[in-house]
């Protein structure tokens, strides 16, 4: 068995079922490295994918299964992914490896551990939800991710902030384990009328500083994670509706307003605050000055902009078509302005609701306003481009490849993914980023359908509105007002799975409904980021959902090791900080007397061997 190549050991367990294959891995490592080949679960994804259950309901399927079961799948990991000039696929390619490879929507160039991806799209799902352990019910008000997903900040309805740890076990497993809390109260403000605001991306935060940023109305706090107190707070003329999340290249947070977007440098140094909760707030001035210039209200008199700025606004009745025109500038670079002031931000209409980082220098937004707006933070506020999408967005997100389907000659690297609603129903739709024209010399319409890529799912997307979108693997998972989640091929229409986080789990392939009518929605999702493995990039990482209220993990991953700790999970529920404390020592001292006790019986045992014989026997 050993002197056997591995592309031998592959295509005789391409026979075995997928238990049988899990079975396998446990004999030996040669055959554990063998059933975990990409190509093996690469072909085992597709065949339990619902575009192959809908070729066996056309009685198609059946007559393939039996050509390609006796074609050795060596034959088909050399078959070419593309296709050639003539757009024909290889020869030697089989019918399996043909439908595969149309069905496989990754890059070319993407590593992907498909067993991992295997286990997301066909493992049992479970929500695991974060209890305070007090009893009574504490609403969060708002999340964030910080160190590469392994805490969770989380901003609570007493105004006060709370840190999780999320890293993972030994077996894998998260659970939330409060690090630290903050002192209620440490983020009232001045702000009037709070239960009016509902923002969604209400907290931000920074690893390399060690900082959170939270919204509370129009008033901007600044919280030091190490010792959990306001250093700053910033109040701006109009509500925050936004804020931008943190990543791994350290960029400057945007602020989006009603009315504003704002660029904020988290490494600036900050004035101490005196420990008095509303002193020292700095007011953002919304009127022309050395550092801010304020740009007309487009819903009062819409005139004013062109005759400030000599351009026309996409808002307005007649906009201009070719300074609006998708992938075209359509405002001047800022030091070309006769107003040398207009630097500090730039407007946008009537808010924007979610704002996305791409790259190091470009900003993305979308809100209740019908189209993407496109900022570079070299010329800011000057606006690169506009997405004409005609519906109200309410999330963004993206990939680091190329759209799937998209022209083998377009130079963009990046798709840009929203979510949100269309006359009652969801809308997903996908763009390519950069969505500039290649060619600037291009005149002619055609020329900018060919370059520009573009898809909208209005149809089957959801039957209601869509609420937030992240990439999960070579999946897109987006949630609905219904509490479902569901997932998609990175076409942004087929299916892979449907979940609803009121523990309904629809299985039918053939339903478009994603989900039925719970008490909770998902109005956030965050992948959470999961190391690589030998065999590429995982696709089975635990999901990070906010309803507005609760926190839970959406995850494959068994979260109980055993019944004894479910049910010293049950027990624990409800106990104050004092008693759980209590109760742990009572546990320690309960396994020291164990082990006192086992270790005097062993003694006892090993000197009964000596004992001498009495008469009496």
């Amino acid at each position: 068995m050993d002197e056997l190549p591995q592309e031998i050991l592959v295509d005789i367990l391409d026979c075995l079922e997928v238990e049988d294959l899990l079975s396998t891995q446990q004999t030996c490592t040669s055959l554990s490295k063998s059933a975990r080949a990409n190509t093996l679960w690469r072909n085992k994804c597709f065949e339990k994918s619902p575009s192959a259950f809908m070729r066996r309901q056309k009685d198609i399927w059946n007559s393939w299964v039996a050509e390609s079961r006796i074609i050795p799948l060596n034959s088909e990991a050399t078959a070419l992914r593309g296709t050639d000039t003539n757009g024909q696929l290889p020869t030697h390619a089989t019918r399996r490896a043909q439908a595969t490879n149309k069905w496989d929507l990754s890059s070319p160039n993407e590593y992907v551990d498909w067993y991992s991806e295997y286990k997301s799209r066909h493992a049992p799902l479970s929500t695991e939800w974060l209890t305070s352990g007090h009893g009574a019910h504490e609403e969060i008000r708002g999340i964030s991710t910080l160190d590469h997903s392994s805490k969770l900040v989380g901003h609570l309805e007493d105004h006060s902030l709370r840190i999780w740890d999320l890293s993972e076990e030994s077996n894998g497993r998260r659970c939330f384990r409060e690090l630290g809390r903050s002192r209620p109260a440490l983020l009232s403000t001045y702000s009037e009328d709070l239960s009016a605001s509902f923002v969604v991306d209400s907290v931000s935060s920074f690893t390399a500083q060690q900082k959170s940023f939270i919204a509370v109305g129009d008033v901007l706090n600044e919280v030091d994670l190490n010792t959990l107190q306001v250093i700053s707070r910033s109040k701006y003329a109009w509500p925050i509706t936004a804020l931008s999340q943190g990543n791994d290249l350290d960029l400057p947070l945007t602020v989006g307003t009603q009315w504003s977007l704002h660029i904020l440098d988290p490494r600036a140094p900050v004035k101490p605050l005196d420990h008095e909760p509303n002193d020292h707030i700095e007011e953002i001035s919304a009127t022309a000055g050395a550092s801010t210039a304020l740009l007309p209200d487009l819903t009062k008199n819409s005139a004013l902009l062109p005759a400030e700025f000599g351009i026309t606004t996409p808002f307005a009745a007649n906009p201009g078509p070719r300074i609006w025109a998708p992938g075209s500038p359509s405002w001047k670079p800022s030091h070309r302005l006769q107003n040398p002031h207009w630097m500090a931000y730039a407007r946008v209409e009537p808010g924007p609701l979610s704002i996305l980082h791409h790259g190091e220098h470009e900003i993305l937004t979308g809100g209740r306003f019908p189209t993407i707006l496109s900022f570079d933070r070299r010329y800011f506020p000057r606006l690169q481009y506009v997405i004409h999408s005609s519906a109200s967005l309410s999330g963004l997100a993206s990939i680091p490849h190329p759209p799937a389907g998209s022209s083998a000659g377009l130079s963009n690297t990046s798709t840009l993914i929203a979510c949100g609603e269309y006359r009652g129903r969801g809308s997903l739709e996908l763009y390519s980023l950069p969505h500039t024209k290649s060619s600037p010399n291009t005149n002619d319409g055609d020329g900018d359908a060919e370059e520009l890529f573009s898809y909208k799912n209005r149809q089957d997307a959801a039957r209601s509105k869509l609420l937030s979108v992240a990439t999960h693997g070579t999946k897109i998972v987006y949630s609905d007002s219904e509490g479902g989640l569901k997932w998609v091929e990175r076409d942004g229409r087929s299916l892979v799975r449907k979940w609803n986080i009121n523990d309904f789990d629809l299985t039918t392939p053939a339903s478009n409904i994603a989900a039925i009518s719970g008490d909770q929605v998902a109005r956030k999702i965050i992948a959470l980021a999961t190391p690589d493995s030998e065999f590429g990039t995982r696709g089975d990482g635990d999901l990070l959902i906010w309803t507005g209220e609760r926190v839970g993990i959406v995850t494959t991953k068994t979260q109980r090791a055993d019944h004894l700790e479910m049910v010293q999970e049950m027990e624990s529920e409800g106990l104050n900080g004092d008693e759980l404390r209590l109760k742990e020592q009572e546990e320690e001292y309960s396994k020291a007397m164990r082990q006192a006790l086992e270790r005097q019986a062993d003694e006892r045992r090993w000197m009964s061997r000596f004992r001498f014989k009495s008469g009496r026997w």
